[in-house]
Order: structure tokens, then sequence, then C-alpha cells
């Protein structure tokens, strides 16, 4: 992303987060089920699900590139030097603020090629339950990658114009 990026209104960035989500999550689901069939699909997914001690990483990223946006946005600074810190220190922890958007990407894409093959090979109640249940996980995780991208938009280093 451009540091002077124009910020995206929300039709278009939920937009470009559906077509991140099908590139990254469905097309790599359809690939894998082409070429290796279900199985090889459930044991992609399951290698593409981080531990959950990575995923509290990531969001603790996400959180102290939060602290540090906010101490960089509201806090004074009177020499350039102190300026030019915490504008090196912003840019940095946007860089690595937001590893978690595609993670929340890849789900919200692969979750519906899971759900569908479930669906049509063991269509029992309670395999339909768990695929009703991956497509409103996939929509969630569509959400959180929206309000990620939206966060990381916000909070990006911006050089000042006076």
């Amino acid at each position: 992303m451009h540091i002077n990026q124009k910020r995206k209104t929300t039709s278009p960035l939920l937009f470009d987060e559906i077509i991140c989500a099908i590139v990254f999550g469905s097309i790599p689901c359809l690939l894998v089920l082409q070429f290796s069939g279900v199985e090889g699909l459930v044991s992609f997914f399951e290698g593409i699900t981080p531990p959950d001690y990575l995923i509290y990483y990531f969001l603790l990223l996400t959180i102290l590139h939060s602290v540090v946006w906010a101490i960089s946005k509201y806090s004074l600074s009177l020499s350039d030097s102190t300026r030019t810190f915490k504008y090196r220190l912003h840019a940095l922890s946007y860089q690595v603020g937001f590893n978690l958007v595609g993670f929340y990407r890849a789900i919200a894409g692969s979750l519906p090629f899971i759900a569908i093959p479930i669906l049509i090979y063991d269509s029992t109640r309670d395999s339909t339950l768990k695929a009703i249940f991956m497509l409103l996980f996939s929509i969630a995780s569509l959400l959180v990658a929206y309000w990620l991208t939206y966060w990381q938009q916000k909070t990006a280093p911006r050089i000042k114009e006076f």
C-alpha cells in the first residue's frame, strides 16, 4: 500500500475483500480439489490453519500497532528527531501489525469449498449443521478481514503536509 493512498469507502473495500478471499482462499481450494480430491482439500485446509498461539501473536501485533498509531497521532513532538522516530516506528508497526488479515481472507474464501463437498458427499443432519457453521464462519472471517483492512487504512502512516 502506498503511504498517500486515499481510503476506500465501505462498498469498494468490502468488494475488494471478497475478491481477495476468492483469490487467496477459494481458488487454491478449487485447485486442490481438482488435483487431490476431497481428502486433499481437507488436508489443505488443516495445513493453512495456524495454531491458536500464532493467531494471538498476530492479534497482539495489531493491538501494538494501534497503540503506536495513537501515540504517534495524539502526542506532541517538539523536535524533528522525535517526530522522525515516531514516524519510523509508526511505519514499522504498520508493516507488521496487519499480518492477520491474510489469514482471515484465506479462511473466508476456503471455508465454502470445504462446506460444499460436505453437503454433497455426506448430507446428514450433523454434516449440514457443520456446513452451515462453516459458511457462517466464512462470513464472519470476511467481516474481520474487512475491519482489519479498514483499520489498516485508517491508521496508515501519512506524511503531514504543512
